[in-house]
């Protein structure tokens, strides 16, 4: 065998193996379950609108909210694949009450399958017997008091990985920039914004 023969026998194995790798990557991509969660916290009342907080008492099962506050949770599918039977769990630290609240923009069909349950006075369970790829849920929650501290969220399923998301903040010149050469892109990013 000549030099060009060894030559043209490695491509060739270098090309079988860069199919290979790049398989086996694309099948664990595709058999990684993701979800992501972010959360926001928000007072129902000002606390330099001492008027209005002495006015307004909010109820909950006849106990009175002393600080009611809200969190919005939202839930997204980021991975390749479809999540069955997902449990994500939401816990407030210290003596916080979590109360369930309700999904926002359910999609049609999904009011059977996304349920939130109150597992404890702290905690709450957000159930999706199905959530598709890119598919987002909006959930609301009354809180008591605001937390001191960060919420809780977990997800205990072995085959899901559950990871805080971030926004993406871009300037204008970028977005055009990213708009140019690939649309796709920067309407992922766009989703991510809102």
């Amino acid at each position: 065998m000549t030099t060009s023969d060894y030559i043209a026998l490695a491509g060739v194995f270098a090309t079988i193996l860069g199919v290979l790798v790049t398989w086996l990557v694309m099948k664990r991509q595709i058999a990684t379950k993701r979800l992501s969660y972010s959360i926001k916290i928000e007072p129902l009342l000002l606390k330099r609108d001492a008027d209005l907080a002495r006015e307004l008492k909010i109820i909950y099962r006849g106990n009175e909210l002393p600080e009611p506050a809200l969190l919005s949770c939202e839930i997204a599918n980021v991975g390749l694949a479809a999540v069955e039977n997902a449990r994500v769990i939401i816990k407030l630290p210290g003596a916080t009450y979590l109360i369930p609240g309700y999904f926002q923009d359910i999609p049609s069909g999904y009011d059977s399958l996304w349920e939130i349950k109150r597992t404890d006075a702290e905690e709450c369970e957000v159930r999706f017997k199905h959530i598709n790829p890119k598919q987002v849920a909006r959930i609301r929650f009354l809180m008591d008091e605001t937390p001191k501290g960060e919420p809780l969220v977990s997800c205990p399923m072995p085959n899901v990985e559950l990871i805080k998301s971030s926004k993406i903040q871009i300037s204008s010149v970028a977005e055009f920039m990213i708009e140019a050469i690939s649309p796709a892109a920067m309407s992922l990013i766009r989703q991510a914004q809102k």
